[in-house]
């Protein structure tokens, strides 16, 4: 497996708590792949994401296999769980996809093809002038997308992203994911708790619960002893057609 990132027993455990959230786990995320975290509430997802991030601390290590832009800011965009907008601050998409810019050295011109560049990734260039607060849920949710590409990183790291959007918006997100790594040769890494999105668009899963990890293709990880635990023996590659939603799913 080509890999862009490798974890070698990774420990995360929180000063007011006495177990780890993640015990000792060692796996890498493939190079041009979508790998799909999941797992119950508490499991450790979030945590894995701010060690990748490098916002915690953790013992082990986490390795990335490039060689230039390795800050992190440019290395690695990054979609929050969740955005809120100051509505009696009127800001363009213009202006806010800037706002990622504005330590770059680079020209005025050089930012502008930048933010045109990205915002036609996610097909929402025609909202160049637009203010956040007119912008529906699906549509700012691809324009934090946008800004999380306007570095051109290797990386790509998603929390939750289909968190406030209806499910038409989700399917296009996820279809636009997709086609990044497909025409892009994006790496990206997502956490979830939307199982239908595995099989479909997932290459690789990483299941997380009391500390341990299960990582393998959706089928093999949806058949494991570890998946089964979590949500059960009737969950199967079959029922992300319903759009089975997990959650209510606690650890």
């Amino acid at each position: 497996m080509n890999s862009l990132v490798n974890i070698n027993q990774l420990k995360i455990r929180y000063q007011d708590q006495s177990n780890f959230v993640i015990n000792g786990i060692t796996l890498a995320i493939p190079k041009g792949e979508i790998t799909a975290l999941i797992g119950p509430n508490g499991s450790g997802k979030s945590s894995f994401i701010k060690a990748i991030l490098g916002l915690i601390p953790f013992t082990g290590t986490i390795d990335f296999n490039w060689e230039e832009n390795k800050h992190l800011d440019s290395s690695i965009g990054y979609l929050p769980q969740r955005f809120s907008i100051e509505h009696n601050f009127p800001l363009t998409v213009e202006e806010f996809m800037g706002l990622a810019l504005v330590e770059c050295s680079h020209t005025t011109g050089e930012k502008n093809i930048f933010i045109d560049g990205s915002l036609t990734k996610v097909n929402l260039f025609e909202k160049k002038k637009s203010l956040l607060t007119d912008l529906s849920g699906g549509q700012l949710q691809r324009i934090l997308l946008a800004r999380a590409l306007v570095h051109q990183p290797k990386l790509l790291v998603l929390d939750e992203p289909e968190a406030g959007i209806d499910l038409h918006a989700e399917e296009s997100l996820y279809l636009l994911l997709k086609d990044l790594v497909v025409n892009n040769g994006m790496t990206i890494l997502i956490a979830s708790h939307e199982l239908h999105i595995l099989p479909e668009f997932a290459n690789n899963v990483i299941c997380f619960h009391q500390g341990s990890v299960c990582q393998g293709k959706p089928e093999h990880v949806m058949s494991s002893d570890l998946f089964k635990k979590v949500y059960g023996e009737s969950i199967s590659l079959h029922d992300h057609g319903h759009h089975k939603n997990l959650k209510g799913v606690k650890s």
